[in-house]
């Protein structure tokens, strides 16, 4: 028997802040692919340019977001980048990226089939 995969999204919080209103829910989840498509967009434009304010902030902005859907890979992942933004940490910002972006494809994915399902 295969093992089976982590779920990259643990929705116990997304489910307890709308207190299980499934619309609600659709919103955020909605707002957060929105904003997370916008943010990454911008740290591609920003790549180029190294290190620097803007890029950290967009990707702190993108750990904050993940973190309140309960995407933990992607809340990690996003922090990595950051203080690699601000020249704090190890790792090289397109790859950090490209890692981001994988993980963000698999929380959306997981958000959408789940929202779709029902909760």
């Amino acid at each position: 028997m295969a093992d089976e995969q982590p779920r990259p999204v643990d929705t116990t919080n997304l489910v307890d802040t709308a207190e299980g209103d499934r619309e609600f829910i659709r919103e955020l989840i909605g707002i957060f692919i929105e904003d997370t498509v916008a943010q990454l967009a911008a740290i591609r434009d920003l790549l180029p340019g190294g290190p620097g304010k803007e890029l950290a902030r967009r990707a702190h902005s993108i750990k904050g977001s993940s973190a309140n859907m309960g995407a933990e890979a992607m809340q990690s992942v996003a922090h990595a980048l950051e203080l690699a933004g601000k020249g704090q940490g190890p790792g090289d910002l397109a790859e950090l990226t490209d890692r981001l972006e994988r993980e963000f494809d698999l929380a959306k994915a997981f958000l959408l089939e789940w929202i779709e399902g029902g909760i």
